[in-house]
């Protein structure tokens, strides 16, 4: 049968997007496709290149990495004769592959830098989604974490937009498999239970034989998020479900696999299946460094359910001294179960003081624990909006490409559309986090109680601690409240004429101990004018610069001014303080930005508090300026509308 141009460009287009899906999907599905593609395609076409590259893809997969090599080679030929940005980017994303598995992670790097400056147009979704998990991987092996977690999160919403399930699959994995290792267990938990649900449904299970790698990662990265967070009977499920693949789990990965089921088994209680499977992990070898700690901690905990503490301590001691425990990259909570283990087996022997020191150190790493987790999730919410905005910017962009085409009425609709939906999240992140403060509330109430009953017992210290990280959660929570109720429209302005000098006694009040707690300067200078505002939302508006103030000061002092010009009220906040660099001022009002907290400090707030006072500005009619000179301070002014002509009318 002759088979037109036209049909045979469309056949082979089909089949390129076919791979694309296979390739996540079933390797032998992906050779029969190569085949096809090289078999149909004119010599020296586009369509013969991407057959080569897919080819190349296939013979890595199989763990042919010459013949990988060679097929990548001949792609790219032909790419370049016909000037193919996206598949020179393709072979680039594989040569920056085969660059970082062979340890040269700079030149990976500076390969994954140029396709991610190639203009989005440039490529497909999948193939910009390829970029940023090797890119991610590059960040990870070098310690770049944050970025990592953004690059990584970027390549889950590039999949979702493919309409690639095995892609997204794998990228999933990735991501779980990061805030897992942050022990950020509860997002690792959700991430993972979505690759895996994909994973049941994109894999053909009737074959296991031609199982791709993302349905065996995402079902042990979902059992070890299970176990970690004391999900028993769910982690119990999962293994259940994973140990009907055995025979199918990858060689490399048996002893990883197998340690990881005696742990979650032992947590379930099941403490003869624990050692069943210790032992035949041991047995399989080739286990890697974490997972040889992990053994390790898994015996101990066994010999201390058998009440074998004596062997227990043995190990705890000589694992103590080796360098595997003391390594950066070692998880708190591997690090927290061992000490734990460690403590339990010394009190059982009668070993006090030696206990203490490792319940110290578990105690010091579950803080570290709780730190990392939080700082993720802080991370996380920063991305998901960060995400959106890309999101939005980027419908916006197809809007006004289509606008010549669109009526009046039809732009208004869908921007009125946009409108409601923005309104419709920020109203969901308001309830979201009145049911987040309640709780809070009610532990820090607990708190004080506790505190009030302990009478200077050992406790007090832990109790104090509890106390401080409560009520730094409580000003994050209420933070993200402001933002959230102001940004759906449900903050509401009552204003009324005051007097300048009331608000400024209460500042003086408010602030005058912190500012001689830091050896600060707290100077007023005030006027008997008065203004037209509400006063609690001005009072807050206040507080929020007095505080940014008085945090970035630290020598001099803090001056509130007020001063009347051309019948307004200037309401000034004037420090010392090390000023704000140029290039920041545009952005200092931005929701979550902070100047010189790169490392997300969590004892600096969310970034919230300027973005709170500038939207409040806005509602009150108050126009918010600032100036600042780097090393010598900053000036924050607020403009109210004076109010002479009221209080005349009311005197009179």
């Amino acid at each position: 049968m002759n088979v037109t141009h036209a049909t045979l460009h469309e056949r082979l287009a089909a089949l390129d997007q076919q791979a694309w899906l296979a390739r996540f999907r079933s390797r032998n599905e992906l050779r029969r496709l190569v085949d096809d593609m090289l078999r149909l395609a004119p010599p020296g076409s586009a369509a013969e290149a991407k057959g080569h590259y897919h080819c190349a893809v296939w013979a890595w997969q199989a763990n042919e990495r010459e013949q990988s090599r060679t097929a990548r080679a001949r792609a790219l030929s032909i790419f370049e004769q016909h000037g193919d940005i996206a598949g020179i980017a393709n072979c680039r994303d594989l040569e920056a592959l085969a660059e970082r598995l062979a340890g040269n992670l700079q030149h990976a790097a500076e390969l994954y830098k140029i396709n991610r400056d190639l203009p989005e147009s440039a490529r497909a979704a999948a193939e910009h989604c390829m970029t940023c998990s090797g890119e991610g991987a590059v960040l990870l092996a070098t310690g770049q974490h944050d970025a990592c977690q953004r690059v990584w999160s970027i390549a889950v919403s590039l999949a979702q937009r493919a309409s690639n399930p095995g892609l997204e699959v794998s990228t999933l994995c990735n991501l779980g498999a990061w805030n897992i290792a942050v022990c950020n267990f509860e997002d690792g938990r959700q991430l993972s239970q979505r690759a895996f649900d994909l994973a049941e449904q994109v894999f053909d299970l009737a074959h296991p034989e031609e199982l791709n790698s993302g349905w065996f990662n995402s079902g042990m990265n979902l059992l070890v998020a299970l176990d970690c967070l004391s999900r028993q009977a769910e982690a119990m499920a999962v293994a259940s479900r994973l140990l009907e693949m055995e025979a199918h789990f990858p060689s490399s990965q048996r002893a990883n696999y197998f340690v990881t089921f005696a742990s979650a088994m032992l947590h379930a209680g099941n403490v003869d299946q624990a050692g069943h499977f210790l032992q035949r992990s041991i047995a399989a070898g080739g286990v890697t460094p974490d997972f040889a700690l992990e053994q390790s901690i898994v015996q101990a905990e066994i010999w201390n359910r058998l009440g074998e503490y004596g062997r227990t301590q043995s190990l705890c001691a000589k694992l103590h001294d080796d360098a595997s425990v003391r390594r950066n990259d070692v998880s708190a909570h591997d690090l927290m179960r061992f000490h734990n283990a460690a403590t339990f087996a010394n009190e059982a022997l009668g070993e006090f003081q030696v206990a203490l020191a490792h319940q110290k150190i578990a105690f010091d790493k579950y803080e570290e624990l709780v730190g990392k987790s939080a700082r993720a999730r802080r991370l996380t919410l920063e991305i998901q909006t960060e995400l959106q905005r890309t999101e939005w910017q980027r419908d916006q962009a197809l809007k006004q490409r289509r606008a010549a085409e669109l009526e009046q009425t039809r732009l208004a609709e869908l921007n009125a559309a946009l409108a409601a939906a923005n309104t419709a999240k920020s109203g969901f992140l308001a309830a979201a986090s009145h049911d987040l403060r309640q709780p809070a509330h009610a532990v820090s109430l607990l708190a004080d109680t506790l505190a009030s009953q302990l009478n200077g017992a050992p406790q007090l210290e832990l109790v104090s601690r509890i106390q401080h990280s409560t009520a730094a959660l409580q000003r994050l929570l209420s933070e993200l409240l402001d933002i959230s109720e102001l940004d759906a429209g449900a903050t509401i302005a009552h204003p009324r004429a005051i007097p300048v000098s009331d608000l400024l006694v209460e500042v003086d009040a408010e602030f005058r101990e912190l500012a001689v707690s830091r050896n600060l300067q707290l100077r007023l200078a005030a006027t008997d004018a008065w203004v037209v505002s509400d006063t609690g939302h001005l009072r807050r508006i206040m507080r929020s610069l007095l505080t940014n103030a008085l945090n970035y000061t630290e020598r001099g002092g803090v001056l509130v001014a007020a001063r009347t010009r051309k019948g307004a009220v200037l309401l000034e906040v004037w420090d010392t303080g090390v000023g704000i660099a140029a290039e920041h001022l545009p952005h200092l009002f931005d929701a979550f930005y902070q100047v010189g907290n790169r490392a997300r400090d969590r004892r600096k707030g969310l970034g919230l508090g300027l973005a709170v006072a500038r939207r409040l500005a806005g509602l009150l009619g108050h126009p918010l300026e600032v100036h600042s000179r780097p090393g010598r301070g900053t000036v924050v002014r607020l403009t109210l509308p004076g109010a002479t002509r009221l209080i005349d009318s009311q005197a009179t």
